[in-house]
């Protein structure tokens, strides 16, 4: 550096160095303080979204525990349903077979088929027949049971029309009224 102007082309060709090299670094603080401002926002953005998360998964779990009570307490019922429904289907096979044993007890295989005019005179589509699966395969019709009970109801009345007038015609002193029925059903059954 021998003369003047080479020192002071050297100091302006420094000093701009180092005002681009300020320039540079003021851009890169500038691009640190965005990029940690950026974080912080991400930050903040990652903690929202984790809350919220966080607050589906406890809704959906919440959601989750009321239908597993609720599809349990439908099983339960379900169960009891179930039962209700063995007990019943076994109520009606025994009813069928108490109702079955008294027709063939009062002879009612007997009565003449035109004289069973039945209340089944309605169209077979509002006819309702339901028919109840027994536990032996056998089907037990709740209209079977209904015509078979119309036909005993007949056949009692007739046992004790007879039993009246067997009564009447032996002249007996006592009151019809104060003899059972039963009693009347156990004697004109052997008679008719």
């Amino acid at each position: 550096l021998s003369s003047t102007e080479d020192v002071i082309s050297t100091f302006v060709k420094n000093e701009d160095e180092c005002f681009s090299i300020f320039n540079y670094i003021q851009a890169v603080n500038q691009d640190c303080d965005k990029t940690i401002e950026e974080a912080v926002e991400l930050r903040k953005d990652i903690n929202k979204y984790r809350q919220e998360q966080m607050e589906k998964e406890n809704a959906r779990s919440t959601t989750m525990n009321v239908y597993k009570e609720s599809l349990n307490e439908v099983q339960e019922e379900r169960e009891q349903l179930y039962e209700t429904a063995i007990e019943g289907r076994r109520t009606i096979e025994t009813i069928a077979r108490r109702v079955t044993a008294l027709y063939f007890k009062l002879k009612c295989q007997d009565l003449n088929r035109d004289e069973l005019s039945s209340k089944n005179n309605f169209p077979a589509q509002f006819q309702t027949d339901r028919k109840l699966t027994t536990i032996g395969g056998g089907e037990v019709s709740e209209r079977n049971i209904l015509n078979l009970m119309e036909l005993i109801e007949k056949r009692s009345i007739q046992i004790v029309d007879a039993y009246f007038k067997q009564l009447s015609a032996s002249n007996m002193s006592r009151r019809p009224s104060l003899i059972l029925v039963s009693d009347a059903l156990l004697l004109c059954c052997g008679s008719l």
